[in-house]
């Protein structure tokens, strides 16, 4: 699934310009995580034909977003790609 962030903090925006790019892939459900309560998914930046990168986990741009609403971004589904899981989950 492809989504388009934006930044809404500094913090976010300076992740966004690091990447160079607002088009990114879900690369997980929405868990729960060690580090923070609630639920999270993560994304990593397309590559330039905007696929997900086959190297996912060692990209150093992989980020967490908190589901449903992050503090640092925003983010709209672009793209629905395969089966991974319903547009109306991110809603």
């Amino acid at each position: 699934m492809l989504i388009r962030l934006t930044g809404k903090t500094r913090k976010g925006k300076n992740k966004l310009h690091e990447a160079g790019t607002t088009q990114w892939c879900i690369v997980t459900r929405p868990q729960e995580v060690a580090f923070a309560s609630g639920l999270w998914f993560s994304i990593v930046p397309t590559d330039e034909w905007g696929n997900e990168p086959e190297d996912w986990i060692e990209n150093r741009h992989t980020r967490w977003v908190e589901f449903p609403i992050d503090r640092d971004f925003s983010y709209i589904v672009s793209e629905v790609v395969g089966d991974f899981w319903d547009e109306d989950e991110l809603m």
